[in-house]
């Protein structure tokens, strides 16, 4: 039984390691932005209801490999986690790796947004490292102090795939 539980900054390779663990388990990622978002875009919460809903579903199946940034989000799938995996990347990777997926707009019904949300983005995950709110650095950390299960800090891009390769046999790989 694998539940992974893969959280950090926006950009840090969240949906690029989900996806690595998903093909290696054989379980496809689930993205907390789906989950919190209406479908086409960042515009539209869902209600806290159906994001309720959603969340219960997911974390009471056998296996699951979750991924996002919304800390109160992170912290509801944390009791049914077999790993937690936090990624501590500094900004300036972060950022590289928002400018080079862009702003996503073809994932938007209002493309003319697209940018504008691309911006406000940027300036969030920027402050991702001083502001006091469940989606920062300093909540992300403490989630990962007081987790009580197999927990993993990667603080570069370049342990992912020494990560995947040395965790395989754990993860069912």
């Amino acid at each position: 039984m694998s539940r992974i539980l893969i959280y950090g900054n926006s950009g840090s390779g969240k949906t690029y390691l989900s996806n690595l663990i998903g093909n290696k388990v054989g379980v496809p990622p689930i993205s907390l932005d789906n989950l919190f978002w209406l479908p086409g875009g960042y515009n539209h919460k869902r209600s806290e209801e159906n994001l309720s809903s959603l969340v219960e579903s997911i974390k009471n199946k056998q296996e699951w490999v979750v991924e996002g940034v919304f800390g109160s989000l992170v912290e509801q799938f944390l009791s049914q986690a077999t790993l937690l995996i936090y990624l501590d990347l500094p900004w300036v990777v972060c950022y590289k790796n928002l400018l080079s997926r862009g702003s996503e707009s073809s994932k938007q019904l209002e493309p003319a947004h697209a940018e504008i949300n691309f911006e406000k983005l940027l300036v969030w995950a920027e402050d991702y490292y001083s502001r006091d709110t469940k989606n920062s650095c300093s909540y992300h950390r403490s989630l990962f102090e007081s987790a009580q299960c197999k927990k993993v800090i990667i603080k570069d891009r370049s342990s992912f795939d020494v990560f995947i390769e040395n965790q395989c046999v754990v993860m069912g790989g």
